[in-house]
């Protein structure tokens, strides 16, 4: 049985404050990279390592998604990173 857990990492944009999140998985859903996909179709193919490499990309949270920071007391754009 494949399984795990992963660690996230969101650091506020304003003061900084980092909050650790650790989360249990039984099964990953990796993305297929942008211009990338089944063989045969569209761009072409793409390896594990390219669909790990995005699912483990630095994401901004904003907008709609703001974080609520808890040294702030408000909603701040933020940065959300996996460990």
């Amino acid at each position: 049985v494949f399984c795990g857990q992963l660690r996230s990492r969101v650091e506020c944009c304003v003061c900084k404050k980092e909050s650790n999140c650790y989360d249990p998985f039984m099964d990953l859903s990796l993305p297929i990279p942008k211009g990338k996909g089944l063989k045969g179709q569209s761009q072409g193919q793409c390896t594990l390592q390219e669909c790990l490499r995005d699912f483990a990309a630095e994401e901004r949270l904003e907008g709609n998604d703001t974080y609520y920071c808890s040294k702030c007391k408000t909603h701040q754009c933020a940065v959300k990173r996996l460990h």
